[in-house]
């Protein structure tokens, strides 16, 4: 996968595992053009936030003189993260969508460190970071401290799924240890790429699930026999959300041969009749969540930016974690309303005042002493 190009999920769930990532000319170009500008605007005896200034409410008080001691300085006071460790596979994925924002060239840092990300990502090493501790108001600084500080050698890290010494890890992989100044450890850390690689992960398998159901969903209407007049396209269209045109389509498409027994209910029950709405709005939260990571892994979630064109330096707040917060917390629901449908229809299917004379398991037991036993002589077809 390229840096010169925006990431997608999928990128990120191939990243849990080695990976070949590149990096062009012009790509470097631009990180070699925004670390010059950086050293220019120091040597203008410039303020810049984290290289000539304290961290936080230290804002105020001048930066370490020595740049390196300022790296030690910035990682030191993150290293307060607590719990069992993050799945190193997620944790590879922050890592690249790291290293895209970087590699974008408006955050000073060295060339060495997105080159030192490609290269970790090309082996099976993942920096230990514990679960608890991340502020995503502030950027994911705490997770993100430990991944750097694996990086240089310290804490632990995973090989080939085998935790140990980060220093033995990057030894054993073939790495180097990543040598940081004050910039280079703040653009590390100051982002949210953590929340936004969890989110699109986890968007992927709730995508998985929503297929799933809409597939589920078909079988049941086929194994009861229903009437399929809850997907007329004429229908659908009158409710006119985008997301129950496009799950109804599907779903028809699926029951192009199905047969009525003809001794359902005129109205079948909302788990069934109502699931083009729940899922198709399901699908349009999904739509909605794809468009703020897709922001997310296009942009530049760091402080301050750097803009050698124009003799800039901007602080600001691109290191917020908001957008992917209300999403995430909308793929929560999506989840908990799929799952909600889905074990309705359960109780359908083994209800058998309301499955058209079912067994309650497929195959029947043929013992009759056992309590699942076929109530009729209907079989699915």
């Amino acid at each position: 996968m390229d840096l010169a190009a925006a990431l997608t999920p999928a990128d990120l769930t191939a990243a849990r595992h080695p990976v070949t990532v590149t990096l062009g000319e012009d790509q470097r170009g631009e990180i070699r053009a925004g670390r010059e500008f950086l050293g220019k605007v120091l040597g203008d005896d410039r303020a810049v936030y984290g290289s000539t200034t304290g961290f936080g409410a230290l804002v105020g008080y001048a930066g370490r003189d020595d740049l390196r001691d300022q790296a030690d300085n910035t990682l030191a006071h993150l290293g307060a993260g607590q719990g069992p460790d993050l799945d190193p596979g997620l944790v590879r994925a922050t890592l690249l969508v790291r290293a895209r924002s970087l590699a974008q060239g408006a955050s000073g840092v060295s060339p060495h460190v997105v080159d030192a990300l490609i290269a970790m990502l090309g082996t099976t090493f993942a920096p230990a970071v514990p679960r608890y501790g991340s502020v995503g108001a502030s950027g994911d600084l705490i997770p993100l401290g430990a991944a750097a500080q694996a990086l240089r050698g310290r804490g632990h890290a995973y090989l080939n799924g085998v935790r140990m010494p980060a220093a033995d890890a990057l030894d054993r992989a073939g790495l180097r240890k990543l040598p940081l100044d004050g910039r280079d450890a703040l653009a590390l850390v100051n982002g949210t790429s953590l929340t936004t690689a969890a989110l699109a992960l986890a968007t992927v398998e709730i995508r998985k699930a929503h297929r799933a159901a809409q597939d589920l969903t078909c079988l049941l209407v086929e194994l009861l026999g229903c009437d399929p007049q809850f997907l007329d396209e004429r229908l659908i269209a009158r409710y006119a959300h985008p997301g129950a045109v496009t799950v109804a389509a599907t779903m028809r498409a699926a029951l192009t041969d199905t047969r009525e027994t003809g001794t359902r209910p005129l109205q079948e029950p909302y788990s069934i009749r109502c699931s083009p709405q729940l899922l198709g709005a399901a699908e349009d939260a999904l739509r909605y969540i794809g468009q703020v990571i897709a922001a997310d892994l296009a942009g530049v979630s760091d402080n301050p930016l750097f803009f050698p064109g124009d003799d800039t330096v901007v602080h600001g707040g691109n290191f917020f974690g908001q957008p992917a917060a209300f999403a995430a917390d909308l793929l929560t629901s999506v989840a908990a309303q799929t799952g909600n449908l889905v074990e309705r229809q359960l109780d359908l299917l083994v209800d058998p005042h309301r499955n058209g004379g079912l067994p309650r398991c497929w195959p029947p037991a043929r013992d009759s002493s056992t309590a699942c036993r076929v109530s009729s002589s209907r079989r699915p077809r």
